[in-house]
């Protein structure tokens, strides 16, 4: 199930149980690196990692299945962009905020799958 969030201990715990580590694309957006995986950037610490995460008030966006590495990190609008790319679901209110904890974006068996967005679900919360 995809999720979004901006908890920062979050976002670490899920990177360190899948064997990643932060760093810096080479166009100085925040990453996540895996082994195996090709990343254009340098490892960097949790601790940058995270106070840029921060400044920039960035959101992450996982995919919280057992064994999966896919990820983004980018701006709030960035990540409904993302979300709606990987659902096919448009949001109804592309400018809602995004709350601090880590939110649900998609249910069990709407994750790339089922394509029909919750209306009670709302986008981000």
């Amino acid at each position: 199930m995809l999720r979004v969030t901006q908890g920062v201990a979050g976002i670490r715990r899920w990177t360190e149980v899948r064997g990643g580590w932060p760093c810096r694309r080479l166009d100085g957006r925040l990453a996540v690196g895996f082994a195996g995986d090709i990343c254009r950037g340098v490892e960097i610490g949790w601790a940058e990692f995270l106070a840029t995460f921060c400044a920039q008030r960035a959101a992450f966006v996982l995919d919280d299945e057992p064994g999966s590495r896919s990820c983004f990190v980018g701006t709030p609008d960035e990540a409904r962009r993302y979300v709606a790319d990987m659902s096919g679901w448009v949001p109804q209110e592309a400018s809602a905020p995004v709350a601090p904890v880590d939110s649900a974006i998609l249910g069990p068996g709407e994750a790339l799958a089922g394509r029909t967005a919750r209306p009670s679900a709302g986008w981000i919360r």
